[in-house]
């Protein structure tokens, strides 16, 4: 009996040490794998790094064609970019949330210098003076140095895209086509993006032929049923949307403000509906991909 059991003390004890010898291995192994897929030491960011937005993020050899000046030591932008005035001062927020605070007030026209872009597809991360916070992305002139709109799903729709008629024509079908100057003016006057200008229309009067659009050159869907809005023009519409979303659903003070975003609009413009924030959303994707491909 005691024979048997120091057998099976002696085994149990073997299986310990062979249990320890495999951990220790593992452990030992751990290292090794872990500093492979770290960046060289004093190096923040390296070619393979996942950069910018929350749907199509961006590779580092891709951010060097869409913003330039980025520099490969880590150090962030080289030039600095001026502030958007956008009727009040912008604020340097201690977090990328709308929830966080607002640390420090930035007049129009300030500059700051841009360490990370398009964060969630609606903040920079920005060093001013000597302070890093976040800022709105829609509150950031990056066309200082050329450098070229990002879309990103879930973005804040005052972001300005910066095309011109020509460009914004790359995205327009049927009854649609010609009205690539004035989408660009509505942007550059009321601060909505004209993409999301555009998607809204196509979206609402299937490029503009529907009934609506035919009849009372609606292009939006404005209005309700037995109450439709009507226009003198195509135009005219484009202008009446840009200035009503830019002053009522784009504005924290309005009782129509739910977010800047598209699910944020469509919460007064279109009773939250999901399908009405997909679709407007894959017009979106579809017509910032239009231009990059024709570009």
């Amino acid at each position: 009996m005691r024979k048997g059991t120091g057998k099976a003390v002696l085994f149990f004890l073997c299986g310990l040490l062979l249990l320890s010898l495999s951990a220790g291995a593992a452990l030992a192994a751990s290292p090794t794998e872990a500093t492979e897929e770290q960046p060289a030491p004093g190096k923040r960011i390296s070619s393979d790094i996942i950069f910018a937005n929350n749907i199509n993020a961006l590779r580092f050899t891709d951010l060097l064609v869409a913003l330039p000046c980025w520099v490969e030591d880590g150090k962030g932008f080289l030039a600095p970019y001026p502030v958007l005035d956008y009727k009040d001062t912008a604020f340097i927020y201690s977090d990328a949330s709308e929830k966080a605070l607002m640390s420090y007030p930035v007049e129009a026209g300030e500059e700051c210098h841009l360490l990370e872009a398009f964060i969630d597809g609606k903040w920079h991360k920005v060093q001013w003076k000597d302070v890093n916070g976040y800022i709105p992305s829609a509150h950031l002139d990056l066309s200082a140095s050329g450098a070229e709109y990002l879309y990103a799903q879930g973005q804040d729709m005052r972001t300005i895209t910066g095309y011109d008629g020509a460009t914004l024509e790359l995205c327009l079908e049927d009854a649609m086509v010609g009205l690539g100057e004035t989408f660009s003016r509505a942007e550059q006057e009321y601060g909505v993006n004209a993409l999301f200008l555009i998607s809204i229309c196509e979206f609402e009067s299937a490029n503009g032929t529907s009934s609506l659009a035919r009849n009372r050159n609606n292009l939006a869907g404005l209005g309700g049923s037995g109450n439709w809005a009507s226009f003198s023009s195509f135009e005219d519409c484009v202008e009446y949307l840009a200035e009503l979303l830019s002053s009522e659903y784009l504005n924290p003070d309005s009782s129509f403000f739910h977010g800047f975003t598209t699910k944020g609009v469509c919460q007064t413009y279109c009773g939250g509906s999901p399908h009405w924030i997909k679709c407007v959303d894959q017009y979106l994707q579809k017509n910032f991909d239009q231009i990059q491909l024709q570009e």
